[in-house]
């Protein structure tokens, strides 16, 4: 457990068969000291730092975990505690990565008895120790951490009344239990009160009692104390440690118990499912436990995995990939600010913030996403549901901001729900029908305004092959030539260039973002005619809307290519004409359909590499001119949006397609 000096990261009390585990409350890196210290030690009792009055209340809790529960409780003489509690309210979060939680798990598995040693008091001022990254105690040892702290933060610090009484009150309970016949307890208590709770333990029989309780000190009500099943959206917000990696521990945990409560995949995944898939994805929902994955959990390498999660969500939202550069700065980064910060590693603000400035708000979205993601939800309802908020826990929030791509700015906090779902798995799959599709009002025009610049591009691409430069004689032309003037410098002789205007009109646009040819990855082939004059018809191959499904009959696809002809309501079904046979690709079909159809004489191609020299001369055939733009001069953030787009389950869509495109 340690590296060097003593191995042990407990404490054995002398005279006592006691041992004290030290531990920082709600921290994965205790929860599994907890439990190697209960695989080595073996105790017949089990004694931690929680009220005896919520033992009963707890262990419900503990006994249907990975379910997420919440005790609340209130003090004695409140008036009226019934509802969400009122003013004077406590609660108590029951995740796994907490070491108190775990040892009360490890009594249950290992069939000793469990007791809650603490005070009933109600409320005691909270007490934020400065204390170094707890990280550093899986590299040094736990032992070796302790004994800094005790010997340095904890040295001087002199005890308050209700901490004298709360200590006084736990070491009492521990006589007791070694009165009763433990001959090996376990003590799980926070380090700030083992050395004083190892103290009173160690001396006389006498000191450890007699205290009475602070004056004004609340007692826990009995009456008060229930126990909720907490909120699946409360779950994104209030547990202490992001819910990856708690789910991470609860897995490695588990060991694959044949009879340990199922593990729902995310409702988002499902969803994109396609209509052929979805019958089987849902089958597929209810997964049996994954394999132990070992202990301890290393935080840093869940964080990795994470964000590898986040890259494989990402690319399926917006069909980009997340390079291993960008992967490279982001840990970069993180190590950096944490440093900065006086810790080891990153916490989760850090870990989205991050994300967001190596990739995209599109990345540290899915990597909140999956962050705070619980994986396990109660669906018997046998316990009523309270969903607490960060204020009523913490009394704080941090707040990112998400500015998601072809969407007005908009306020998320970090630890909020996500954005509005399925009420059921695939329930938005089955409004998408594709009988009567339509598409996106806002995005038409957005790619309206890009075939009108690409029109004023190939007129400039054709003036600037046309031009023509020649020595100044008696008239500037159209203007100094200031590069080739530079290049004949020695000639003493200025240059002049004459742009000689290009003879007609673009009627057709094609653009070619994947040609597609050794794969199927766009297999959705569609002719669409525009609504009005201002539209022009389109033609295009895409990948499967179906595949991914993002509101009630609203679905994302990508552009492998498309090809826009003015002016609208004459495209026919072009995937269908025999007249294009010829064509190689799917990208050649539409070059082929656009010079087809173009009324002008341009047709502009946009794409990696030129045309075929054949289809050239069959441009010329039919007194067409393909003006060839290679994509790479284009804006690259411009192509990545122009490639998404979205296929509307019929106009009634359009009203609400707003709130789920981004």
């Amino acid at each position: 457990m340690s590296q060097g000096g003593d191995a042990r990261a407990w404490i054995e009390v002398v005279g006592q068969p006691v041992h004290v585990l030290p531990v920082l409350h709600y921290r994965i890196e205790y929860a599994g000291l907890v439990h190697e210290a209960c695989a080595a030690l073996e105790p017949d009792a089990i004694a931690v730092e929680l009220p005896s009055v919520l033992r009963t209340a707890v262990t419900t809790a503990v006994d249907r975990l990975p379910f997420l529960s919440i005790v609340r409780y209130g003090p004695e003489g409140a008036i009226s505690y019934d509802g969400a509690g009122g003013s004077e309210t406590g609660y108590l979060l029951v995740e796994p990565a907490d070491p108190i939680v775990e040892a009360l798990r490890q009594a249950k598995e290992r069939g000793v008895a469990a007791h809650c040693i603490d005070a009933n008091l109600f409320d005691y001022s909270d007490h934020h120790d400065s204390l170094p990254d707890p990280y550093a105690a899986v590299r040094i040892g736990h032992r070796a951490f302790y004994d800094e702290l005790a010997a340095g933060r904890f040295a001087g610090e002199t005890p308050d009344a209700v901490d004298e009484y709360r200590e006084a009150v736990m070491a009492a309970n521990v006589v007791e239990l070694v009165r009763a016949g433990a001959s090996n307890v376990l003590v799980v208590c926070g380090m700030a009160h083992a050395s004083r709770l190892i103290a009173r333990l160690e001396s006389d029989t006498a000191s450890r009692f007699g205290i009475p309780a602070p004056a004004g000190a609340a007692v826990i009500d009995r009456k008060s104390v229930r126990c909720f099943n907490l909120h699946a959206d409360a779950s994104r917000e209030v547990l202490a440690e992001w819910p990856y990696l708690s789910a991470v521990w609860e897995r490695a945990r588990r060991r694959g118990d044949d009879d340990a409560p199922t593990e729902l995949r995310s409702p988002r995944i499902i969803s994109f499912a396609s209509r052929r898939r979805l019958e089987a994805e849902l089958v597929e929902a209810l997964v049996p436990p994954a394999p132990r994955a070992g202990l301890p959990v290393d935080r840093q390498t869940v964080a990795w995995n994470l964000f590898r999660e986040a890259a494989v969500r990402y690319e399926q939202d917006t069909g980009e990939r997340v390079s291993s550069h960008q992967l490279r700065i982001l840990m970069k980064f993180l190590r950096n600010w944490s440093l900065v910060r006086g810790r080891l590693q990153p916490d989760l603000t850090q870990l989205v913030e991050s994300a967001k400035g190596a990739v995209d708000d599109n990345f540290a979205y899915e990597t909140w996403d999956i962050a705070t993601f619980w994986p396990w939800q109660d669906p018997s309802g046998a316990l009523p549901t309270l969903r607490p908020t960060i204020e009523d826990l913490y009394g704080g929030v941090r707040t990112i901001r998400f500015h998601r791509r072809e969407k007005t700015r908009r306020k998320r906090p970090l630890l909020m729900r996500a954005r509005r779902g399925e009420k059921r798995p695939g329930e938005w799959a089955e409004q998408f029908d594709g009988s009567s599709i339509c598409s996106y009002p806002p995005e038409d025009v957005i790619i309206e305004n890009f075939g009108g610049y690409l029109k004023k591009k190939a007129k400039s691409v054709l003036s600037e092959e046309n031009s023509r430069v020649e020595p100044f004689t008696t008239s500037i032309l159209d203007g100094i030539d200031v590069r080739e003037t530079i290049r004949n410098w020695h000639e003493g002789q200025i240059y002049v260039r004459d742009n000689r205007r290009s003879r007609g009109e673009v009627g057709s646009v094609v653009v070619i973002f994947d040609e597609d040819r050794d794969s199927d990855a766009f297999p959705w082939l569609m002719t669409w005619l525009g609504e009005h004059a201002q539209e022009s018809d389109m033609a295009l191959y895409s990948t499967d809307p179906g595949e991914t499904i993002v509101g009630p009959g609203v679905s994302r696809a990508e552009y492998g290519g498309f090809m826009m002809t003015y002016p609208p309501r004459r495209l026919g079904d072009v995937w269908g004409d025999p007249f294009y046979r010829d064509a190689r690709t799917k990208a050649e079909v539409l070059l082929m359909a656009a010079i087809d159809y173009s009324l002008e004489r341009l047709v502009v191609y946009v794409a990696a590499d030129p045309p075929r020299t054949a289809l050239r001369t069959f441009a010329a055939r039919y007194g067409k001119k393909i003006v060839y733009v290679p994509s790479g001069v284009l804006s690259p953030v411009t192509v990545k949006r122009l490639r998404v787009f979205h296929v509307l389950s019929g106009y009634d869509k359009r009203e609400i397609a707003g709130e789920y495109i981004w």
